[in-house]
């Protein structure tokens, strides 16, 4: 017949905004979407048909999805394994009552789609197709397996041939409430005829702004297990609207209740998302459309594996940028910014590229705009000429002040360094800085550059700097480059800084992959400051600039030689191959010229005791002198780094550890000038809660006079920050780059069609078990890229991306049943679809699965992901590529593998932070594809499925709000005392002691200026009216249980210790104060205090008998 069946009209329509010249890998990556899409939906080819299927299977053997069912079909047992999955997420913690087993569930008969049609619109057309398979030519083959008799068995099969249509049918449009059924239509020769078997629904309700109808379409045919089942299934089925060529209008977007109220930031984005509306809500299936003209579409559609392009947004910036940034005396260019003589040239290019910024302000802020976001409209008009302010204020100083300027040329000059470096970049190269790095330097410049004498506040610290930009998009540098002018400026401010051991920069993260990774990074930064310090002594003075690793001893030892897990006994277990979870090895590049270290590189100084870190290459930059890298928290207390990278759990030993003091500054030495926040979007719930608490220690700790310290933060996800950041920090927030007035628009970022995007798919599992579902899409994801290799279609590079395919679960639970999955179902399931694209060869999987979830050891983490590294026609040596990864959350931020192009996602992330981060983790700098293995029996799943199209071209709007109670009443009770024990131990000198705990004098001003201080910085960061007493109150409390404590202590000459400490009986060795959490313990005249922000509530331990 040589119909075309409506399945692909979807595809190709919403390809139009995307006709771009596309790469190879491009078309690879559309191509292994294309084989994917018909192994699973179908059809192979068109007039399709399939061989040699045995009596017992048939085409629904061969189709995951698109299949209309007969009435009553029921859902086989030995499909079901739903009851399991409940059980795991069950003991995950994950809230899945509403998913229900599938087992003696109906497959899915129907499907439908709801529209808007304009009520002036007279008439308009539906079409629905697909297609049925039809048996024949029956014949025998011989089986491969023999019967005892040694006789080869014949087993009878059959062909199935397809038999595709489509019928049209043209509706008059009325403005009455009524339904319908349909059971005759026109084909595509204007022929009329009745359809027993298949019957369409139209439902229209009638609305002040247009009807709403609702068509849906039902396999009337009845399950018979006697009957041919695959005979009366319908296949590849689908609905499409269409406007008639004289209604161009007549399809008008989905009515929706506008819920924004007057939260400034819900109204900034109904503005930016404005243009981007829904015209189509899928009933048990996605609903697409075409491109939009004039605010109205021509046709919707249904899919049963809907695709969404995400544009990227590109680095660059704005058009006017590109040419700019080409220019040898460009402030992009980092290496002709390095120079002193070119000076007025530099500060003149700067005022330039700031007037770029204000012309593109004037043009965009002065288009018209409808009145309903006027408000908005002005909000960001504001925001983003306070963004220009400040960006010229940066180059007034610069201007004016020499130290300053200094700074900034050796930190052009550092971060060009690390990007050049041929020894540890696979492709060195000049930097050219990107347009919103240089902007966010010199719009965080002002905030740094601070006379020491200045008793005033500074406006700038008062406001957290959010830079909020997509993963990958160069945000670490950008703050590395901070970092490194922060660095450089207080010791050319400040003579006595040159030569005094103190820290500069506090940055932290919320987990250890994330922390690590990074910790590569900014050693690379470091060390090349390092350098430049040594060829400018007189400037940057003689003590060393130096990095350290501050985190758990799950990851790295806290001792040097003391104990059974200290560093050096580690170090001899590594030597010996043995593998330990903790080590301080967790620097394995020389930042200087990328040689491995080894566990011998890492030497015991019995002397100091420290760890020193020694590159064996005889020709590394180092020139064989220890690195000023520190891993251990003994040599972190000693040396004080100029930076420290840790982990905001860390922070709990606030209270605990005497040694933290000097990490804060001395009576002669600064407290931190900077504190980075990374990754804010997962400061949330509570862990957030209870840094809340912290972090206001920690902001008193490295506050001197009025010169509260400088916090920045960087995430890609965030919604309602504004909350979050007053709630953590008591800050005010200053996102940038700050939007414009439509979303992907900033000026600084800039959605570019021609950069590499990521295409987001998705299936629902109707009719089909979750697990079932996840190793189809899986094995046909690696039978096509494979298959397109075997056929020469593309280069070993084009389909490199694809070839290692990240899984990311919800749960450990899910991720640990799977992995047999992927050994026994997946292996099985790659050599049949490899079949059916006749491959003439069947992939072998090279290896199982490799797991990266916070089960994995920190010593383990970095080979893994150097195992992800190798890549397809590669290095031999290097072994062969992975082929599976089977990832947790752990993997949603931080880590960065510029290979991985390929993501399966094992159902809807709770979170839409979460699911963008963690799909983010591909397609970075090329193009990416992320499938979605939906669970229909899941509510929230299907309604994700059916609103696809949507939600995804608004996926920023869709963040939620982080949640943060820090002063709540649960969290008083957890932490309060802690916080208020730390700021006494590290504020009084004379409380500073492991025994100083019974000199409390609740009577000393001090005592009672820090308990003001709580209490005022707890009314000023929650909206609680009430907080401001119930805090005075809790704060009252604690210091009269302190002050009994300390009384009881004294009147029988014992000493109190802060930290409860134990003898080889694990009998107390003194009373204390404080006690973790998580022992189990009965005696309330002391405090559970958290050893970590993550304790939330003490371990219960029970037996069972």
């Amino acid at each position: 017949m040589g119909l075309v069946v409506f399945l692909h009209f979807g595809q190709n329509a919403s390809n139009r905004g995307h006709m771009k010249k596309k790469n190879n890998k491009q078309k690879a990556r559309d191509r292994v979407f294309q084989q994917m899409n018909s192994l699973l939906v179908g059809p192979i080819e068109e007039n399709e048909i399939i061989k040699d299927v045995p009596l017992s299977a048939g085409p629904t053997d061969y189709y995951l999805t698109g299949i209309l069912w007969p009435k009553n079909s029921v859902v086989d047992s030995s499909e079901d394994d739903s009851n399991t999955d409940a059980c795991m997420n069950a003991e995950d913690g994950n809230d899945y009552k509403d998913s229900a087993p599938i087992f003696n569930l109906f497959r899915p008969s129907s499907f439908g789609v709801t529209y808007t049609i304009a009520k002036d619109c007279q008439e308009y057309e539906i079409m629905i197709s697909g297609a049925r398979y039809v048996r024949t030519n029956p014949c025998d083959l011989e089986s491969s397996e023999k019967t005892s008799g040694e006789h080869k068995q014949k087993v009878a099969t059959f062909d199935w041939v397809r038999e595709p249509f489509c019928y049209r049918l043209v509706v008059e449009n009325e403005a009455v409430n009524k339904a319908k059924v349909v059971s005759t239509f026109t084909d595509v020769n204007g022929d009329e005829l009745e359809e027993p078997l298949l019957e369409m629904h139209i439902k229209s309700r009638v609305f002040d702004l247009g009807n709403v109808v609702t068509v849906s379409v039902v396999n009337q045919a009845t399950a018979d297990p006697e009957t041919q089942r695959d005979v009366n299934c319908i296949f590849q089925s689908q609905i499409k609207i269409q406007a008639l060529p004289s209604e161009k209008s007549a399809i008008l977007p989905n009515f929706k209740t506008d819920r924004s109220g007057d939260d400034i930031e819900l109204l900034i984005n109904r503005m930016l998302y404005s243009k981007k509306n829904e015209y189509a809500v899928g009933h048990a299936v996605a609903a697409e459309w075409s491109e939009p003209e004039d605010g109205f579409v021509s046709s919707v559609w249904t899919n049963w594996m809907p695709k969404q392009h995400i544009s990227s947004v590109t680095p660059k910036g704005h058009s006017t940028l590109q040419l700019f940034s080409e220019v040898s005396e460009s402030p992009l260019n980092s290496e002709f910014m390095s120079c002193i003589e070119n000076k007025d040239q530099i500060i003149q290019q700067l005022r330039i590229f700031a007037r770029k910024y204000e012309d593109w302000l004037e043009k965009t802020f002065g288009e018209n705009i409808s009145k309903i976001h006027h408000e908005a409209f002005s909000e960001n008009q504001k925001c983003a000429h306070i963004a220009l302010d400040r960006i010229n204020a940066g180059i007034d100083t610069l201007e004016g002040n020499d130290e300053a300027f200094k700074a900034f040329l050796f930190t052009n000059e550092v971060m060009n360094n690390v990007a050049s470096n041929p020894e540890t970049k696979l492709i060195p190269r000049r930097l050219i800085w990107r347009p919103f790095q240089i902007a966010f330097l010199l719009l965080t410049i002002r905030s740094i550059v601070v006379e020491e004498d200045n008793e005033h506040a500074i406006p700038d610290r008062e406001i957290m700097d959010l830079l909020w930009f997509p993963t990958g998009g160069g945000k670490t540098e950008a703050y590395l480059a901070l970092s490194a002018f922060v660095i450089f400026y207080r010791r050319i401010a400040n003579s006595k800084l040159r030569t005094r051991a103190h820290v500069d920069i506090i940055m932290r993260y919320t987990l250890r992959l994330l922390t690590v990774q990074q910790f590569q990074r900014a050693a690379e930064m470091i060390c090349q400051a390092e350098s430049l310090r040594k060829q400018n002594l007189q400037l940057l003075g003689s003590e060393p600039i130096s990095l350290g690793l501050y985190v758990g001893q799950a990851a790295t030892p806290n001792k040097v030689v003391d104990g059974e897990f200290s560093a050096n006994k580690k170090l001899q277990e590594e030597i010996k191959e043995q593998n330990p979870t903790s080590t301080p090895r967790l620097l394995l590049k020389c930042p200087y010229c990328g040689r491995a270290l080894r566990p011998i590189d890492y030497r015991v100084c019995e002397d100091t005791p420290s760890i020193e870190i020694n590159c064996s290459n005889k020709d590394c930059q180092s020139l064989n002198e220890p690195l000023n890298i520190y891993t251990v928290d003994e040599d972190i207390y000693r040396v004080r780094p100029s930076m420290i990278i840790g982990t905001v759990d860390k922070m709990a030993q606030l209270p605990r550890k005497e040694e933290l003091s000097l990490l804060f500054g001395t009576p002669d030495n600064p407290p931190p000038e900077l504190i980075i926040q990374d990754e804010l979007h997962l400061i949330t719930g509570p862990l957030g809660t209870m840094m809340g608490l912290y972090e206001a220690a920690i902001d008193l700790l490295s506050t001197r006079k009025y010169k509260i310290p400088k916090i920045i933060g960087s995430t890609a996800t965030i919604g309602q920050a504004k909350k979050q950041v007053k709630s953590l920090f008591n800050r005010d927030v200053a996102v940038f780059p700050p939007a414009g007035i439509t979303s992907g628009h900033s000026f600084f970022a800039e959605e570019d069609a021609n950069e590499p995007n990521r295409i987001y798919s998705a299936i629902a599992s109707s009719g089909r078990s979750p697990k079932f579902t996840l190793q189809a899409v899986s094995a046909s994801l690696i039978a096509s890229v494979y298959c397109l290799l075997e056929k020469d279609e593309f280069e070993q590079s084009d389909l490199d991306p694809y070839w290692t395919q990240l899984i990311y679960f919800n749960s450990l639970r899910e991720l640990g049943g799977a992995n047999v999955m992927m050994r026994d179902d997946v292996r099985r399931s790659v050599k049949f679809y490899c079949r059916r694209l006749n491959c003439d060869h069947q992939r072998e999987l090279e290896q199982n699965p490799i797991e990266l979830t916070s089960n994995v050891s920190s010593a383990d983490i970095p080979a893994a992901l150097n195992q992800l590294e190798i890549s397809l026609g590669g290095n031999p040596y290097e072994g062969e590529p992975i082929d599976i990864v089977l990832a947790s959350n752990m993997i949603s931020v931080g880590v960065d593998i510029p290979r991985l192009g390929a993501m399966v996602v094992n159902g809807q992330p709770k979170m839409t932070s979460e699911y963008i981060q963690a799909t983010s983790r591909i397609g970075r700098g090329l193009p990416g594809l992320v499938v979605s293995c939906l669970n229909a029996s899941r509510p929230r799943d299907i309604s994700h499925f059916e609103h696809f199209k949507n939600y995804h071209q608004t996926l920023y709007k869709q963040v939620e709000a982080a949640s943060v109670t820090p002063w709540s009443s649960r969290a008083r009770d957890k932490a309060l005392h802690a916080i208020f024990i730390a700021l006494v131990r590290h504020l009084l000198p004379y409380m500073s002691g492991r025994f100083n705990a019974a000199d409390f004098n609740p009577n000393d001003c001090d005592v009672i200026k820090i308990r003001d201080w709580i209490v005022e910085r707890a009314n000023n960061s929650s909206q609680n009216k009430t907080i401001k007493n119930e805090v005075y109150s809790s704060l009252n409390q604690i210091i009269n249980d302190w002050t009994h404590i300390a009384d009881l202590i004294n009147k029988s000459n014992r000493k109190l210790e802060y930290w409860a400490t134990f003898d080889r009986r694990n009998k107390p060795n003194n009373p204390y104060l404080m006690r973790s959490a998580e022992d189990q313990f009965e005696d309330s005249k002391v405090w559970r205090t958290p050893n970590s922000m993550r304790e939330v509530e003490p371990t219960v331990f029970y037996s069972i008998w």
